[in-house]
Order: C-alpha cells, then sequence, then structure tokens
C-alpha cells in the first residue's frame, strides 16, 4: 500500500485474508479499515502499528480465536472495534491496554466465557462494550 499513502478507508472484506500483516507502514492517514468476512486467524504482532490515526476497524465475520497482547499496538485513537462473529475464547489482560479512545467494543457472537477485568482497565471511557451470544 506504499503506492497510496494519502488513503483514509480501506475495505479488504471478503477476500479469505488468514493472516494479517505488516502491510502499513506508509499509509499513516488511515482512519477505517474493513476486514470482515474473511478467515483473519492470526494478527501479526505490531502489524497495525503505523495506523496511528486509525479510528475504526472492522474484524467481523473471521476466524478469530483469542485477542492477544500486541494486536492492537499503537492504535491510541482507535474508537470503535468491531471482533464480532468469530471464535473468540480468549482475551488477553493487556490486550485493550493502549486503546485509551475506544468508545465500542463489540465481542458479541464468540466463545467467551469471561472478560479479564485488567483487559478494561485501561478503556475508562468506553461507552458501549456488546458481548451478547457468547
Amino acid at each position: 500500500f506504499s503506492a497510496v499513502p494519502d488513503l483514509i478507508g480501506l475495505s479488504m472484506s471478503r477476500n479469505n485474508i488468514r493472516v494479517i500483516g505488516s502491510w502499513f507502514g506508509k499509509i499513516r492517514k488511515l482512519t477505517k479499515i474493513e476486514f470482515g468476512w474473511n478467515e483473519i486467524k492470526e494478527i501479526k504482532r505490531n502489524a497495525l502499528q503505523p495506523l496511528v490515526k486509525l479510528k475504526f476497524l472492522s474484524l467481523r465475520h473471521n476466524r478469530l480465536c483469542a485477542v492477544k497482547e500486541g494486536y492492537f499496538t499503537g492504535l491510541t485513537k482507535l474508537q470503535t472495534l468491531h471482533l464480532s462473529y468469530n471464535d473468540i475464547s480468549n482475551i488477553a489482560w493487556k490486550a485493550f491496554a493502549q486503546l485509551t479512545e475506544l468508545r465500542k467494543l463489540s465481542l458479541d457472537h464468540n466463545q467467551l466465557f469471561s472478560i479479564p477485568p485488567e483487559s478494561l482497565t485501561a478503556m475508562q471511557g468506553v461507552w458501549t462494550v456488546n458481548v451478547e451470544d457468547n
């Protein structure tokens, strides 16, 4: 994506993506990414870190089993995070530590039994957390 450094929105939906890698080094203006309806099982540690202006991230309808520490490193401006319709059963206690601007978190339709209270500590300003149908 280095050929389009001024890109502000990107839809990568319905592409059979399995892993999110370090593809975003030069598109630092991106504010919205859609990764819905793929086969994503993994996000490489710090893969999204260059996206310092990102406000909206959708990972709906994928195959994530866990939310690991390092998935959302550097996303301090993120306001909306959709993780609905995955297979998430485990959330690392520091998974959301840097998401200080997060307002909406969707974790519905996963396999969650509990959420570590420490994982929500950094999100003091969060308005909505949806965990229905887990």
